[in-house]
């Protein structure tokens, strides 16, 4: 059984569950399934044990004892305690800024023929990623998305193709970009006279194994 209270309050029954206590002192409790967890301490909090009469009990503390959480286990499957170390930094790679990147290197991969005039234009509409020329000299209005081109996204190109159409040209063509568009933004493009681009090399990679379950592993 789990109950916290402080901040959140709640409880939970028993069950089966897998509880996780970090040197920092950052406590979360998690049914076997699922990435979420059912019960979570942030760092800075005092974690002890007490034998009770049918149970142990793992009391976590932090705030002064404002926020507590209390972990009755009746019946401990396993337990391991290993002096973990991640030093490791962080790498975040920014898919839709190297599609940016990849554009204003190659516009030719978009069409053939098509300038960069603009990168990141303000309009009172927001900020416009592209704004380009093609090889009439017409003006191409871009915006890229990832992973994929949504419905959403065709509103936002198309609001920035009336800004252009009213102020500055009415012959201005819009474009979307992406390493998939939608069956349904594709209807509403080409439903506005719009277009739309794809840039398959972008597209997000399964990079799990093959392995489907822990059962056919072990």
């Amino acid at each position: 059984m789990v109950e916290w209270s402080g901040g959140r309050e709640g409880e939970v029954g028993r069950g089966d569950r897998v509880i996780i206590c970090k040197p920092d002192g950052a406590i979360s409790v998690h049914r076997p399934s699922g990435a979420r967890a059912i019960a979570r301490q942030g760092i800075r909090s005092s974690v002890e044990l007490y034998p009770l009469d049918d149970c142990t009990l793992l009391y976590g503390r932090k705030s002064n004892g404002e926020d507590t959480l209390h972990v009755r286990l009746y019946d401990i499957g396993l337990c391991v305690r290993s002096q973990a170390t991640d030093e490791a930094s962080v790498q975040q790679y920014q898919t839709e800024d190297r599609m940016h990147q990849f554009i204003k290197e190659n516009p030719e991969e978009i069409e053939e023929g098509l300038r960069i005039l603009h990168h990141e234009y303000s309009v009172p509409q927001g900020h416009i990623d592209f704004v380009a020329a093609d090889s009439d000299g017409k003006i191409v209005v871009i915006e890229v998305k990832h992973p994929a081109g949504k419905a959403e996204h065709v509103d936002q190109l198309l609001r920035y193709v009336k800004h252009y159409r009213q102020t500055e040209s009415s012959a201005v063509r819009g474009m979307l970009v992406a390493p998939v568009v939608g069956e349904h933004a594709s209807r509403i493009l080409r439903d506005n006279d719009l277009e739309e681009r794809e840039l398959p090399d972008f597209k997000m990679r399964d990079k799990s194994p093959a392995q489907s379950s822990f059962e056919k592993w072990l």
